[in-house]
């Protein structure tokens, strides 16, 4: 300690002039920022009624006969793997719900682009025969 009194001029402003210099530094510093929100981990919960479906004997039965019996001339003559699963999946899981009384439904974005593939088919068969594109647009926009 030293021996000076502690309300002498000098200890005041040694006192004063830290304090600033504390006081600097502080505003000096950015605040700490604020804890990040952690990140969930594992799997989101599933939305209610989208259970998956349950395959049993007959429903698989029907698959393998439709895909390789029925419809495997769509399969067939598709150019590629996203041709086939447009063509070809779509049909093979409609016959499948309607043989076996079951709902085997996509997602509503997948049904969506589903049915803009099927549009652009059609419009670009319509081009390619030269058949009247615009009867067909104007028919669309009345229903």
């Amino acid at each position: 300690m030293s021996n000076e009194d502690p309300l002498s001029t000098t200890a005041v402003a040694q006192r004063a002039a830290s304090a600033r210099v504390d006081a600097a530094e502080d505003s000096a510093t950015p605040p700490m920022p604020p804890p990040a929100k952690t990140k969930r981990k594992g799997r989101p919960p599933k939305a209610k009624g989208s259970e998956a479906l349950e395959w049993s004997e007959p429903m698989t039965a029907s698959l393998m006969r439709l895909r390789y019996e029925t419809y495997s001339s769509k399969f067939l003559s598709a150019r590629n793997n996203a041709t086939m699963q447009q063509q070809g999946n779509v049909t093979v899981a409609s016959a499948i719900s309607s043989q076996q009384s079951a709902i085997n439904s996509s997602p509503p974005q997948r049904l969506k682009s589903v049915m803009e593939a099927r549009f652009a088919t059609v419009i670009d068969q319509l081009q390619t025969q030269n058949n009247n594109l615009a009867a067909l647009v104007e028919f669309l926009r009345k229903q």
